[in-house]
């Protein structure tokens, strides 16, 4: 069933745009009196700064090495070498031009309320690693690449249905959503390595965007079935390709609150709508059946969906290790293995107690909070293999701007601890 949730396609994506336009606060004030708003302001902002590099990127140095070599006598010999890096005395710092606008609200004695934010942004001379040919004796360089723009829609919105002397129950709920797109890379740039490996990683190219995962696919004739080789497995495409989208459609929270007295309990529910997941993780244990998405009769055969080279359908009959290991393992095209990132998560419960403030009276504290917090406590990629239990918040490319590949990571935990907060 998992696999018709592979090669998931782009989703369009929809934000505000336009011009953004100042609206004296006096024009809302009838609006105010009539609609009983407790609050009612609206904001507007633009602004622009520069962006700048890593120390030292502008100039080529030489690396230096103390004891390269000691020869029969003892004698240390250091050595001067040409770095692998290029400095690129001509790099510019990178601006950043920002316009923003926003409403915050509340009605029914702050019972209802919202907080909404459209934004723009655009980035020109972006400052990026961009890798070299091995050929000019250097590896990598950092360069200016055109324009970027961001998009996106922040939306936080909250409602009280109980509220009296000693009980409260509130919801609220943010919704974000983002779009980067690169505009123009420049340079006569075709695409620019942002994190990962020259044939697998994120990419920035024009009109995509920012960070798309590129790697081999499996190869398609021109009716777009997919090719089969002789073996009877998918047959890998000669140059890499897009293969996935890692940025989520949009994201959501639900926070719940509930008082009672001293007594508060919260929890936080995450959904992620979207995001492409490269993973090698689910491609290693499905590949080698070890997990009981696999387990079915072994001894059936199967046929893979797709042409052979003559173009009829495959008919050819492979064992369930070739059909797994070939065409869902390590050996396949990476495409296979990009798995659409949807996720439904318990981020968060948290229960805490504040002592009276009458006990408070005769001490140097102002309020003593004790807390049990628990984090992580439950998840669902509803896309992934259902006994894979794998985590979408795990990556493999560190610090940085990689998103959406896992290479094995290390299985996500849940965390549970307590707390006492105290104050003067």
């Amino acid at each position: 069933d998992w696999f018709s949730s592979l090669h998931p396609e782009n989703r369009s994506q929809f934000y505000p745009s336009g011009s953004l336009s100042f609206i004296p606060s006096q024009l809302f004030e009838g609006l105010k009196t009539n609609a009983k708003f407790d609050l009612l302001k609206f904001r507007i902002g633009y602004g622009t700064s520069a962006g700048f590099p890593p120390l030292y990127v502008t100039e080529s140095v030489l690396a230096t090495q103390a004891r390269a070599f000691v020869t029969r006598d003892g004698s240390v010999v250091p050595s001067n070498g040409v770095s692998w890096f290029l400095g690129n005395p001509d790099l510019q710092p990178e601006l950043h031009a920002e316009a923003e606008l926003g409403v915050e609200l509340a009605m029914f004695k702050n019972r209802v309320g919202a907080d909404i934010t459209v934004y723009s942004k655009k980035t020109t001379n972006l400052i990026t690693e961009a890798t070299l040919d091995p050929a000019t004796g250097y590896a990598r360089t950092y360069v200016n690449i055109g324009q970027m723009t961001n998009r996106g829609l922040e939306m936080e919105l909250y409602v009280t249905p109980v509220r009296t002397s000693n009980f409260s129950w509130t919801l609220r709920g943010i919704f974000t959503k983002y779009e980067s797109v690169v505009d123009e890379l420049g340079m006569g740039l075709s695409k620019v390595l942002i994190n990962g490996f020259t044939d697998q990683g994120n990419y920035a190219i024009a009109g995509q965007p920012y960070g798309v995962m590129y790697s081999y696919e499996i190869a398609r004739d021109d009716d777009g079935n997919y090719l089969i080789d002789g073996n009877g497995n998918f047959l890998q495409s000669d140059e890499p390709a897009i293969i996935g989208n890692p940025h989520p459609d949009f994201e959501a929270s639900l926070i719940n609150r509930l008082r009672y007295k001293g007594f508060s309990f919260n929890m936080q529910w995450d959904y992620r709508q979207g995001g492409d997941i490269y993973s090698e993780t689910v491609n290693a244990l499905i590949g080698r059946g070890i997990t009981k998405d696999s387990d079915f009769d072994r001894s059936q055969t199967f046929v893979m969906p797709g042409v052979l080279a003559d173009g009829s359908p495959n008919d050819i009959q492979i064992t369930a290790t070739n059909a797994y290991f070939n065409n869902f393992g390590s050996q396949a095209p990476a495409e296979v293995n990009v798995i659409d990132g949807t996720t439904i998560r318990l981020r968060e419960i948290s229960f805490t107690y504040s002592l009276p403030k009458q006990w408070m009276a005769k001490t140097p504290f102002g309020s003593i909070d004790i807390s049990l917090v628990g984090q992580n406590i439950w998840f669902k990629a509803i896309n992934f293999p259902e006994y894979v239990n794998f985590d979408t918040d795990m990556l493999s490319l560190g610090v940085g701007n990689g998103l959406g590949f896992d290479f094995i990571t290390g299985p996500s935990s849940s965390r549970y601890g307590a707390s006492i907060k105290v104050t003067f």
